[in-house]
Parts: C-alpha cells; structure tokens; sequence
C-alpha cells in the first residue's frame, strides 16, 4: 500500500511545486533557507494531498481511462486515499503555520481551493484553469512568504522611455 500512496501523490508533479518555492525563497534574496524548506515540504503536502483527493473524486473516470491508477488497480482502497488526503492536507497546514501567519493563511487557501477545483471548478473552462493558475503562480511567492522578502517577487519595475 505505501508504493501505492506513493504513486497516488504523483511525486514528479509535486516536485515542480517545491522547485518554484524554492526559487521563489532563492529570489528573495534573505538565505532563510530553514523557512523556504519548511515552505517546500507544506508545499509537497498540499500537491501530494490535492492529488491524491483528485484520484478519490475520478475512481470512476479513472476506472476506464486510467485502469492502472492506484485506486482502480486497488493497490489503495478509497478510504486510504481519502484518509491520505486530509492527512497530508493537515500536515500541510501544520508546517505552514510554525514559517507565518502569512504562509499559513497561503497553505490553508491552496488547500481549500484544490479541494473546492476537484469538486466543482474541473469542469468549466474558465474558472478552473484560473484556479490551477493563480495556486501555481503561488508556489514561489509562497518561498518568498517564507524567506521574508515576498515584495522581491512581484517587484514592478518602471517601464524605461526612449530617448
């Protein structure tokens, strides 16, 4: 069953969540490297858990078009990979709250919105590419939440005039 949460938190996904925190931390210029790898793990939390919930919501989808997925193949039951959510939802948010109050409020908001994406936003055009954007546009500006120094992200600079 381990391999099987495992394959369910799709960790090559994830990881590219944790790069751009990392990034984001590295940009922010203040070497809190504790507190950008703190950001990192809620951040592999939240994608694992956003992923493995996603899985629960598909089991039927997934049973024809993803048969090898870890739930229809049942190397995880449903209940595991609900219980792996909320797990890794609340680790999420745990982590988030010892770097500050800010990352905490981030990590709650990402969850919230994957869950809320998988139930009714995956569906629509608009409102759920919009979702998935604005949590991975997060993912750095969550590393400079971390570091001290998120301004440095969404510094804009003064357009320059022609002479």
């Amino acid at each position: 069953m381990i391999r099987g949460l495992f394959k369910l938190s799709r960790p090559l996904s994830t990881l590219t969540g944790v790069l751009a925190v990392a990034l984001g931390g590295y940009v922010a210029g203040t070497g809190e490297w504790g507190m950008i790898a703190l950001a990192a793990l809620a951040t592999l939390f939240v994608s694992a858990s956003s992923n493995a919930w996603n899985d629960y919501r598909d089991i039927e989808i997934d049973r024809i078009n993803q048969p090898q997925r870890p739930l229809p193949s049942g190397m995880v039951s449903p209940r595991a990979a609900l219980v792996f959510s909320i797990v890794l939802a609340v680790l999420s948010i745990i982590v988030a709250a010892l770097i500050s109050p800010a990352a905490l409020v981030i990590a709650i908001a990402s969850n919230a919105l994957l869950y809320i994406y998988s139930v009714w936003l995956k569906s629509t055009v608009l409102l759920g590419n919009m979702t998935v954007a604005l949590i991975s546009a997060m993912s750095p500006v969550f590393g400079g939440v971390a570091a001290g120094n998120y301004l440095s992200l969404i510094h804009i600079s003064e357009p320059t005039r022609p002479y």
